[in-house]
């Protein structure tokens, strides 16, 4: 958000608790809302260019929090003519003959037995965006920390692989954020 407004756009933060968004700003609307429950996305996302979404679930949290949410956003994108969504999930999600390391085989298993709700959540969101009329990018990161921003940027491969498995006009660029030793793979969809 700080990141956004430093850049000079206009920015709605949304939020259950307004008292979570610390940040002051003449450009910054806070909207009071539930994106699970679907309460007020409308009113968050109406007149936007583009949603970013950076949901996570907690220890309390419904296991289809980003599948519900996510139905929520796209579906107040579509009532309000929004075309540009970027959404955060972690990078146990995984492509079609995606190429992946031993040690990223390791990891997943390991989700996929400890996380198993909060992978098959993200996993759900994900197909979601993807057969939505959005113009969407999933940004799959593995692990994000409330560290400084740095600038710094790591990434992997420019494409997947397999590239019969991309649909056509679509690429699934491999990108990395901006937290220190966290690469991230955003998965993009370009009409």
């Amino acid at each position: 958000m700080a990141q956004a407004l430093d850049r000079g756009h206009e920015v709605t933060g949304f939020a259950r608790d307004p008292a979570d968004i610390t940040h002051e700003d003449d450009r910054l609307t806070v909207v009071t809302g539930d994106a699970y429950g679907g309460t007020n996305v409308g009113e968050a996302v109406a007149g936007a260019d583009a949603v970013v979404s950076v949901l996570g679930q907690g220890k309390e949290s419904p296991d289809d929090l980003l599948t519900a949410a996510g139905d929520h956003i796209l579906e107040a994108m579509a009532d309000a003519g929004v075309e540009r969504f970027i959404t955060l999930v972690g990078d146990g999600v995984r492509e079609p003959g995606e190429s992946v390391s031993f040690g990223g085989r390791v990891m997943g298993g390991l989700l996929k037995l400890v996380a198993t709700e909060v992978l098959a959540d993200a996993e759900s969101h994900v197909d979601h965006v993807k057969a939505s009329d959005t113009d969407w990018t999933v940004v799959r990161a593995p692990r994000l920390t409330d560290g400084a921003y740095t600038g710094n940027i790591d990434h992997g491969p420019t494409s997947n692989s397999d590239s019969e498995t991309q649909p056509p006009g679509r690429t699934w660029p491999r990108l990395c954020s901006t937290a220190p030793r966290a690469t991230t793979t955003c998965t993009n969809s370009r009409r």
